[in-house]
């Protein structure tokens, strides 16, 4: 094999293995590092921008681990939820008002709204301008809006727009986190605010944003 062959040949397997990469914002109420340690009963309702069911049972595990590790927090099954909404088309944009008025009739505490526009493993040929060659790059994919209410009061305690890009060698490792990495994300944005979320923003390699950027994400 020639040496311009050999070139070519690595700049084509070559995979981009480059640290985490978000956008978005976060939305976080004045009193919401004192309230998400009570949230008390939660339902969430999930929206996916894809035909059939795949993934949801990893993005309905992952949100769950989110919201149940925060103190006094206990999941509502959330057919009940989609049940009491009687099946409404999430993909139309159901209004807060609707939610509150769904999960008052169940007791519930505080209700979520997560709409998943993208999850997914993904391997895509491209080319690089300088110098001019194809490159290979694969990487998780995650793409979602997420809104969290307070039912008593209607108020809206969390909003979250989130696109995050994590590269890798492997597929099959890159698929196998990508439940994992949700949980992660969702864990960040429930953190929004508190102290626990101060100290991560204080560090060099990792600054919370509230009214979008991008940052490379050691956490």
């Amino acid at each position: 094999m020639t040496r311009a062959a050999m070139l070519l040949f690595i700049s084509v397997v070559a995979v981009n293995t480059g640290c985490t990469q978000i956008t978005g914002h976060i939305y976080t109420a004045d009193d919401w590092p004192d309230v998400r340690s009570r949230l008390g009963r939660v339902g969430i309702v999930y929206h996916l921008f894809w035909e059939g069911e795949a993934g949801i049972r990893e993005i309905t595990d992952a949100a769950k681990s989110a919201f149940g590790k925060l103190p006094h927090t206990a999941i509502v099954d959330s057919d009940l939820l989609a049940g009491e909404l009687n099946n409404t088309d999430l993909g139309t944009g159901i209004s807060d008002y609707d939610l509150v008025l769904a999960a008052r009739t169940l007791n519930i505490d505080t209700v979520c709204a997560l709409t998943m526009n993208s999850y997914i493993t993904e391997a895509i040929l491209g080319w690089q301008l300088v110098p001019p060659v194809p490159v290979w790059e694969q990487a998780n994919r995650l793409a979602y809006d997420m809104r969290v209410l307070d039912v008593a009061s209607g108020k809206l305690l969390v909003k979250a727009h989130r696109n995050r890009t994590t590269p890798g060698i492997s597929l099959y490792r890159l698929h196998e986190t990508l439940p994992a990495e949700l949980a992660k994300d969702l864990a960040i944005v429930l953190a929004s605010g508190s102290e626990e979320d101060s100290e991560l923003a204080a560090r060099p390699s990792a600054r919370v944003f509230a009214g979008g950027g991008l940052y490379n994400d050691t956490r």
